[in-house]
């Protein structure tokens, strides 16, 4: 008969209580752990916005020295202030006049934004735009503008700024047209253009002289000024003397 080795484990496993209370452990570590993944996301989604930015006002200063020191004007489409419109077919005066280049589409029309560069137009976190979709169709009016149709991107520009341009003033943000606040639920009733802000309480802002930054908005005003313009004339000359000052 042989006899047990004497100081061999006799555990052969672990116990049910063992168990939970390892998973336990996991779901805290990944429960404190998700909202810095988020935070992390977004820090990155924001970072390349902000990228974005800089290279349409790189490409803005080259519009300005091809035009005499003019930046390209303020297209409205359909008669509303959607700026984030860059190719639209609705206005057919505009059409013949620009062949349908519209805002920063006005770069791409003049081979200052080629091709190849037409992401610089869509931010990933955009809860409106479908960046891909929207890029190709971006690609087929570029190819055939006679066949495209409205074409958006995820920034609103500005235009004409009263008075003339001053290198403190916004030309350029994340998009501010249809926002709702952010906690704020959105029913099946609602425009299809209406979205939560691109990155929360945070903005991406481009300066006439080709600097960009951050504008916090944490009591959430340009969202609620945005709301507040659905159906009143769509002047948001508010939101951007607000970035003005964030300069």
């Amino acid at each position: 008969m042989k006899r047990p080795i004497v100081g061999a484990s006799q555990h052969k496993g672990f116990t049910a209580a063992e168990l939970l209370f390892v998973l336990l452990i996991i779901c805290i570590l990944i429960a404190l752990l998700f909202p810095l993944f988020g935070s992390i996301r977004r820090g990155a989604q924001l970072t390349a916005c902000k990228s974005n930015l800089r290279q349409i006002g790189s490409g803005l200063l080259r519009y300005q020295e091809d035009w005499s020191g003019l930046l390209p004007p303020l297209v409205l489409r359909g008669g509303e202030c959607w700026t984030y419109t860059c190719f639209d077919r609705m206005d057919e005066q505009e059409y013949r006049t620009r062949g349908g280049w519209a805002n920063l589409g006005c770069l791409i029309a003049s081979d200052i934004v080629p091709e190849k560069s037409l992401g610089v137009l869509y931010c990933k976190a955009d809860h409106l735009i479908d960046s891909g979709k929207e890029r190709h169709a971006l690609e087929e009016a570029v190819k055939d503008p006679t066949q495209a149709g409205d074409v958006r991107c995820s920034y609103s520009y500005r235009g004409d700024i009263r008075g003339g341009y001053q290198t403190w003033q916004a030309v350029v943000a994340d998009r501010i047209e249809g926002l709702v606040p952010r906690k704020q639920k959105l029913k099946k009733t609602d425009p299809p253009h209406w979205c939560a802000p691109t990155h929360g309480d945070t903005y991406a802002v481009l300066f006439t002289d080709g600097h960009v930054t951050s504008a916090k908005d944490t009591a959430g005003y340009v969202a609620k000024t945005s709301a507040a313009q659905e159906g009143a004339g769509y002047d948001y000359d508010e939101i951007w003397a607000w970035f003005d000052e964030k300069e």
